[in-house]
């Protein structure tokens, strides 16, 4: 669920105030409406959040181990294209299929932290300045936990993000470059 899709609290206010059935509430069950809305956001963000720290516990060891055996793949890959020049299809291809994953562990864990950071700017931007004490209180805790955003994690080393796949690609091309030196000595 994309963050446009669900959390903005502008979207329920225009039903409410649009619907032909919701003519007749008053200002006060109109608002009632839109807190109810907003805890269901509320308790489906702190899910959300729950989810992704038990992602992180059970697989960032794993994902650390993935990123370092992927780095080292695609080095020596590259390294073997370079190298031979008969078989330079065949280890391509290599190349190819080892950054193709962490390519999209990085994709999927940098689209987490968008939407993340979306939640944020979401809320900021949902005039929850002109609303009830009871809905600013509620607003002020999802802003206090929307500062932090949620990533996917190889270790404590890597954040899975675009960033992180170009520092990857960065490494293997020095380490390609430096094996490619001391093969030419």
């Amino acid at each position: 669920m994309k963050v446009n899709d669900g959390i903005y609290v502008n979207y329920v206010e225009q039903r409410s105030v649009d619907s032909s059935e919701n003519k007749n509430q008053t200002h006060e069950e109109q608002n009632k409406r839109v807190q109810r809305y907003l805890m269901d956001c509320i308790v489906f963000h702190q899910d959300l959040i729950r989810y992704a720290t038990e992602v992180n516990n059970l697989l960032s060891p794993v994902m650390l181990v993935f990123f370092v055996f992927s780095e080292a793949m695609m080095c020596l890959s590259t390294f073997q294209f370079g190298k031979f020049d008969e078989k330079k299809f065949k280890f391509l291809w290599s190349v190819l299929l080892a950054a193709v994953w962490p390519l999209l562990v990085c994709l999927y864990g940098d689209d987490l932290v968008e939407q993340s950071i979306a939640v944020k700017q979401s809320v900021f931007n949902c005039r929850w300045y002109n609303r009830t004490v009871e809905f600013n209180k509620l607003m002020k805790m999802v802003m206090m936990r929307a500062q932090k955003p949620v990533s996917l994690k190889a270790g404590k080393f890597y954040v899975a993000s675009l960033q992180t796949f170009a520092d990857i690609t960065h490494k293997v091309y020095a380490y390609f470059t430096l094996l490619k030196q001391m093969l030419d000595r």
